[in-house]
């Protein structure tokens, strides 16, 4: 037996396929061998097409479930520092949602790096009025 018909289900007979045709002796069903190649290939697509959709879906679920609420914003926070958009306030709301979800120690981390970003702004606004302020009174830096 070389497999069985896709339409009636009754077994196929490998001599019958030396013509290039894959015949059903019980419905007359006939495909080509290059037929037969593309519906697996096609199949084989579907699969793991299938596969990579579940494996996503899985992966959505349990970043559902570990982010909970905040699993649209928790994401885009995280990818702030990456990026270099992350502000104090930024800092602060993931700071805030690890709490929430009851990470401290993830909370304390966050926090100390929002206070080291506020103080470096804070001493480039200083530095920056200072020099414009030389400027003005004609002082040489």
């Amino acid at each position: 037996m070389f497999g069985s018909c896709p339409r009636c289900g009754s077994g196929l007979h490998r001599n019958l396929n030396a013509i290039g045709l894959t015949i059903c002796t019980s419905c007359g069903w006939t495909e080509s061998r290059n037929q037969s190649a593309t519906r697996v290939r096609n199949e084989n697509r579907t699969m793991v097409v299938m596969a990579v959709s579940a494996l996503a879906l899985l992966l959505g679920i349990a970043h559902s479930i570990n982010w909970g609420g905040h699993a649209l914003e928790a994401p885009l926070l995280k990818l702030g520092p990456f990026t270099g958009t992350l502000s104090p306030k930024s800092y602060n709301r993931l700071a805030e949602i690890c709490a929430e979800l009851g990470s401290t120690h993830a909370r304390a981390q966050l926090i100390s790096k929002a206070r080291r970003i506020t103080e470096i702004q804070n001493r480039s606004r200083n530095s920056h009025a200072c020099k414009f302020a030389c400027k003005r009174h004609k002082r040489p830096w």
